[in-house]
């Protein structure tokens, strides 16, 4: 797992209080926090209906192209990479 974002109807609020609870550095746009390992938390807005949580994990793999197609051939949801 490379990231993970999560929304919030006040996304900068939330990510300040998580910087402080794991004393992570944020990034410039104060929304974005980053792990020792270079993963990363970015908070943003809440735009779905569904509230405050998980909305993407960002996973790092290798295969991308037969992982697209599997994910495809599922019906699932696809972001970008």
């Amino acid at each position: 797992i490379a990231g993970v974002e999560i929304q919030s109807d006040e996304p900068e609020a939330l990510a300040q209080k998580w910087a402080r609870l794991f004393e992570l550095p944020s990034k410039r746009d104060g929304r974005t926090l980053v792990g020792s390992d270079g993963e990363t938390i970015a908070f943003v807005q809440a735009r779905d209906g569904r509230g405050e949580g998980i909305r993407s994990v960002l996973l790092h793999a290798t295969g991308a192209d037969a992982i697209r197609t599997a994910a495809e051939e599922r019906g699932l949801p696809l972001d970008d990479e």
